[in-house]
């Protein structure tokens, strides 16, 4: 009957569980962390691009736009990568600055153009929550 009352061992086991637990908590932290600097350099890519078609825009020269929106967003990285950005990733527009919306164009040569809107694109992948599944 002592046997069944013994405890010896009980706190390894418990401390594996636990660990596990704990590391699979804090390799989510860091993928979650390494996901959310991934979609802020991501975002100031696009945005660099963007800025960039619209100053060419504003000077008058909106055929030029699209490559020089290119150029900026491959200057900007991510994750020390070159994010995947297409000609056809950056549109022409006109920002309706009482509503704050976006309306797309189908031109660069419209009269009404302002605005350009720019989409970059990046693989991102987990590291430690792979192990997880």
């Amino acid at each position: 009957m002592s046997r069944l009352r013994s405890r010896k061992g009980a706190t390894l086991v418990l401390v594996a569980i636990m660990m596990t637990a704990l590391i699979g908590f804090a390799g989510i932290a860091v993928d979650a962390s390494r996901l959310y600097v991934m979609r802020v350099e991501l975002q100031t890519a696009a945005d660099a691009a963007a800025i960039a078609g619209t100053v060419e825009v504003r000077d008058k020269r909106p055929t030029n736009a699209t490559t020089l929106a290119l150029q900026y967003a491959a200057n900007n990285v991510v994750e020390r990568k070159a994010p995947t950005i297409a000609a056809s990733d950056v549109e022409p527009g006109v920002w309706d600055y009482t509503t704050r919306t976006f309306s797309l164009l189908g031109s660069w040569t419209d009269p009404t153009l302002n605005a350009v809107r720019a989409t970059a694109h990046y693989p991102g992948s987990y590291t430690f929550a792979r192990v997880f599944g």
